[in-house]
């Protein structure tokens, strides 16, 4: 069972809640649409790739540990995700998912570990398929049939709730139809709500602020930064396990 890549892998399945479309940082009223007409729109927001790519500059606040540093994504979709962490520009570690698998090496200490993708999931409670956690992460969202949402109702921004399976979500809408904020809670009563500002060309969030509640083990605070976003864009993935590197448990 995968453990010391516990925090890596939960920057980056929060992560997977971030990357949405378009918004503003200026409130403006929205104008009377029926629901019908919002999630028509909201459609029309996702993003058909095959490769995706984006650099990040994360900031981990928590109950125990404050630390920064700067990252790489890169994305083929239904295949792998495949990340590295540095400070100082000097990488400390280096992850790669696939549908089935998951590695981690930390470089300080010429280590790594590995496991089955789907069992560090459900370890920890987060039954997310792979390719829903692609979609996440590239910046598309879960979009509720009319006659599954609970609440619908104007104001600055269009607000809707709904359930899917187990899990409650409220969206607060922009009048372009991209989300501003989302707020997801599961049945374990673990609460993420992400802030997104700073669109780019690309019509991703280029600035995410998250804060994630979870019982027993207090809040903690994410800051993303996302620059030079591609789609596309075949990019040279490397992931090798050097020959002296010892497995960890």
């Amino acid at each position: 069972m995968i453990t010391r890549c516990y925090l890596i892998i939960t920057v980056l399945l929060i992560s997977l809640f971030i990357t949405s479309c378009a918004s503003n940082n200026k409130i403006k009223p929205v104008s009377k649409r029926p629901l019908t007409v919002v999630l028509e729109g909201m459609k029309s927001k996702f993003i058909d790739y095959t490769y995706f790519s984006t650099k990040l500059r994360l900031k981990y606040n928590g109950e125990e540990s404050k630390v920064g540093g700067r990252s790489r994504l890169l994305m083929i979709k239904d295949s792998l995700i495949w990340m590295n962490f540095k400070k100082l520009s000097v990488e400390g570690a280096r992850t790669l998912i696939k549908p089935d698998s998951c590695w981690v090496l930390y470089r300080f200490d010429d280590i790594y570990e590995s496991g089955r993708t789907q069992e560090f999931l459900d370890y920890y409670k987060i039954y997310l398929p792979f390719g829903d956690l692609q979609n996440l992460l590239v910046g598309n969202f879960h979009i509720p049939e009319a006659n599954n949402v609970q609440h619908y109702e104007l104001a600055d921004r269009y607000h809707i709730v709904f359930n899917l399976n187990a899990d409650r979500y409220e969206y607060l809408i922009n009048e372009d139809f991209s989300i501003f904020r989302m707020i997801i809670r599961d049945t374990f009563g673990r609460e993420i709500t992400v802030t997104q500002t700073e669109y780019g060309e690309e019509h991703i969030a280029t600035h995410k602020e998250l804060l994630i509640d979870i019982p027993g083990e207090g809040r903690s605070k994410i800051s993303m930064k996302l620059s030079n976003i591609e789609f596309e864009v075949i990019k040279d993935i490397k992931f090798e396990i050097p020959a002296h590197y010892t497995r960890i448990p």
